[in-house]
């Protein structure tokens, strides 16, 4: 009797459901990617009548009165479209949403008052509010989705060696775009669950990797390519003023200043729910400003961000990137801010030429279980990013269970055509090859031998330098990582070599101990910099000077993290400094003042260095048995204690040296990024010159940031001495607003350094001025006046090139001086 009542109350309901109401169902993608595309706009015929669609893509809508016949999809980026609606009865669509880019016209305000800018204004005044960083704590769950795959692949490459061997691929993957005629290749796809802690003051977070899985080329650890893809790297919060997205920073569209940047529109107004939600369509007054543009949807009495989705495009003065769109959708918490609880970021890069395929990006993370209070103590964030030793090895059962949502048949299919992929002996080879260009160690299962680029080079001291270097392979430890090399100066026939051991001993706090004995070349106040001991500016430097000494160098090191962001690092070295006479250039020093009948040209130090450093902002990501320090905005500081001791080992002098500085950089959004540095140092004791604080000169056309680039190497040497510098990249501002030059897609910088300090006439007196016939090279400190630079550039020419053109101010008449340089270097960035 009950299973005929049930019955008939079906059939009843889906008779009235087909008598009266009419459903309309489905699900909406981008034609490229299968992404969803999250609230797209739908009407019914012209009217503004409609829904939207949600998170996933998914809508469902019902409705007594059908308004019109047709229904109308609209989504920024893409053509509008219409199809035919069935009266009283389900309509199911499965819609392919096809790229179409076009200038929006001018808005045209017909009332006093742009109706938008009200909800803007409400939004602005309730940012602070309604911040999910201004909760003082919280917790959560998050998932995170990546794909990438290649796409815009021509015919060219696929009739390639590579192309030919993996041709039957790009037939059975063309489901992704379900387009035929386009080729698109998945490559690589992760899923990562983490558990997520936030403190607001001190501001510390923590994620926790629980379950990672990677498959793509190229990967053979999925462990570090887990932590950038992890939630720390996508955490987009738009109640902020800017975002530093892609190294970027991009004014929100709810900034306290977005009215100068951002025009806006009022498209749609929502009333499904309690409050009404109002949809506004945002976009740059220049569109060659780094901004957004799309749509967001502010509630109207809370002024809260409930949804977003924004997007830059190729014509922003942005690199390599054809589109870059975000998806977001916001929650309110019990603690009246809104928190996201679902992201999605969708990069497409560009084709560097007509012959290089492109390549896209999907990446997707969702929140659950959110904790708003349970407080952690500051010890519970000693490490910002912590794996699970198991989480790599989780079951099919457990992604089962555990994922945000359910993977679809495509992405089932992705992972299995990567593994076809990634086993492909000619795919390996061209890995392997990239890998050795951009790395320069050529891989073995025990040794890597590199880098290729210091295999030949040249200075005043060697002539021809030849040298091979290696490292230890992960495969042969994780925990150590030996390094050295052995090289060979044809002008002086000397064997030159190093060996460094350095042992992990614990990964959670990355204590390391490490011994190093080195003898070779070294040019004082480059080489000798663990700033500036490598890559082109050191090169071109030596290449061109004469100030070098041969220099055999001993050390035991101790570092460790204290806590987030805080490492101390112990050294005990013992240094021998051998110099000799290299063109003009000589150097001798009094052992024992007043004496100055007894000179020499050598000297040993022996020396304890305790280095802290405090950077609460950065993200560190750990590669087998490496780490990468990736700097956020903030403040880093750091200080030096150095204490020599006389007659151990042979030391000759007792001293100490302090330096203390702090490094801030700034993301200003449309107005670009600061860098600046103060630094204080100094020497008590009484030492020779290479002991003391040695300026960064540049006599090299390479510019180099940290460098004072019109000074000489060795010109200015004091005992104490402050220093100032500061760099302003102003990101196509200017050159953004003039005709022509704003396709060119130029970057504007500026920057200045000063310094200024003396030095102990005692510090003057060790160094003699001549020795019998043969001058010694002499030295000066500041007069009255501090040494001081001026700079303007240019970046982004041709993408990677920076032109600077750099004026001295100050010391102009000093002999050799250079006044005025132009100076040149290569970066890549977006």
């Amino acid at each position: 009797m009950k299973r005929l009542i049930v019955l008939f109350i079906l059939v009843t309901l889906f008779g009235s459901l087909n008598a009266q109401r009419t459903l309309i169902r489905g699900r909406i993608y981008a034609e490229e990617t299968r992404e969803p595309l999250a609230f797209a706009n739908f009407y019914l015929g012209t009217t503004a009548k409609g829904f939207y669609s949600d998170f996933e893509g998914n809508f469902l809508y019902q409705t007594d009165t059908l308004f019109s016949d047709t229904l109308r999809v609209e989504y920024m980026g893409y053509a509008t479209q219409f199809f035919h609606i069935r009266k009283d009865t389900i309509n199911n669509f499965e819609i392919e949403a096809k790229r179409f880019f076009q200038k929006t016209g001018d808005v045209v305000i017909k009332l006093k008052i742009n109706p938008a800018l009200k909800w803007i204004k409400l939004a602005q005044d309730n940012r602070n509010k309604n911040n999910p960083d201004k909760l003082p704590f919280y917790n959560c769950e998050y998932y995170t989705n990546s794909t990438v795959a290649i796409n815009n692949i021509n015919e060219k490459l696929k009739k390639g060696k590579i192309g030919k061997e993996i041709g039957s691929l790009f037939d059975t993957i063309s489901y992704v775009s379900g387009d035929k005629s386009k080729s698109i290749l998945p490559i690589f796809m992760s899923e990562v669950i983490s558990d997520y802690s936030f403190k607001r003051n001190p501001y510390l977070t923590k994620e926790v990797i629980k379950a990672t899985r990677v498959k793509g080329i190229g990967v053979e650890d999925g462990s570090v390519i887990s932590q950038f893809l992890g939630t720390s790297f996508i955490n987009y919060n738009f109640y902020q003023n800017t975002l530093t997205v892609i190294d970027k920073g991009i004014m929100s569209p709810i900034s306290e200043s977005s009215m100068i940047i951002y025009d806006f529109k009022l498209v749609n107004v929502d009333h499904a729910g309690p409050r009404r939600i109002f949809q506004i369509y945002c976009e740059p007054k220049n569109s060659k400003d780094l901004a957004f543009k799309g749509f967001v949807w502010i509630e109207d009495t809370t002024g809260a961000l409930v949804r977003l989705s924004l997007e830059l495009n190729a014509n922003s003065n942005l690199n390599y990137i054809e589109k870059l769109r975000i998806t977001q959708e916001y929650a309110p918490t019990d603690k009246e801010a809104y928190f996201c609880i679902s992201t999605r970021a969708v990069i497409d890069a560009a084709e560097l030429n007509t012959n290089m395929a492109g390549i896209i990006a999907v990446l997707t993370n969702t929140a659950r279980n959110l904790d708003t209070d349970t407080d952690h103590p500051p010890k519970f964030y000693v490490t910002r990013v912590v794996m699970d030793p198991d989480a790599t090895h989780k079951p099919d059962s457990f992604w089962e269970k555990h994922r945000h949502y359910p993977m679809n048949p495509a992405e089932v299919r992705i992972l299995s055509k990567i593994d076809t992929l990634v086993n492909l002996k000619s795919v390996r080879t061209s890995v392997d090859f990239v890998n050795f260009i951009v790395d320069g160690y050529k891989k073995t299962n025990v040794l890597d031998i590199g880098p290729y680029y210091s295999l030949v080079s040249y200075n005043q001291l060697e002539g021809v330098r030849l040298r091979l270097g290696f490292r230890s392979s992960v495969q042969l430890s994780r925990n150590w990582l030996n390094e050295g090399f052995i090289a060979y100066g044809l002008k002086d026939q000397k064997w030159k070599y190093s060996i460094s051991l350095q042992r992990i001993v614990n990964r959670k706090r990355w204590t390391k101990v490490g011994f190093l004995y080195r003898r070779d070349v070294e040019q004082i106040g480059i080489s000798d910099n663990e700033n500036y001991s490598t890559g082109i500016f050191t090169a071109f430097n030596m290449l061109g000077s004469n100030k070098l000494n041969m220099n055999r160098d001993t050390r035991l090191w101790f570092g460790t993290d204290i806590r987030n962001g805080l490492r101390v690092t112990m050294t005990l070295g013992n240094r021998y400094y051998q110099f000799q006479k290299i063109g003009n250039y000589d150097f001798a020093w009094y052992p024992k003042l007043p004496d100055t009948t007894i000179y020499r040209k050598d000297f040993t130090n022996s020396a304890l260095t305790l280095s802290v450093r405090y950077s609460p902002r950065n993200y560190y990501v750990q590669n087998d048995n490496r780490r990468v320090n990736l700097g956020v905005s903030g403040a880093e500081w750091y200080g030096t204690i150095i204490r020599g001791f006389k007659n151990i080992l042979n030391s000759d002098f007792k001293y100490t040296r302090i330096i203390l500085g702090v490094t801030y950089s700034k993301v200003w959004g449309a107005l670009g990024r600061s860098v600046a540095n103060v630094e204080f140092a100094r020497v008590i004791g009484n030492v020779p010159y290479p002991l003391l604080n040695v300026y960064i000169g540049n006599q090299s056309f390479v510019y180099n940031t940290g460098a004072y680039n019109q000074m000489r190497i060795f010109e200015f040497i004091t005992d104490k001495s402050a220093s100032f510098s500061f760099e302003h990249h102003l990101n196509g501002f200017i050159f953004n607003r003039i005709p022509l030059i704003r396709r060119l897609k130029w970057r504007e910088i500026a920057g200045t350094k000063l310094i200024y300090g003396n030095l102990n006439k005692k510090n003057f007196d060790l160094i003699p001025k001549q020795i019998g016939d043969a001058n010694i090279t002499q030295f000066q400190t500041f007069h009255a006046a501090p040494y001081s630079e001026i700079s303007v550039g240019i970046e982004n020419i041709f993408k990677i090139i920076r032109i600077d053109a750099v004026w001295r101010l100050t010391y102009r008449n000093n002999p050799r001086a250079r006044n005025f340089g132009v100076k040149a270097s290569i970066s890549l960035a977006f």
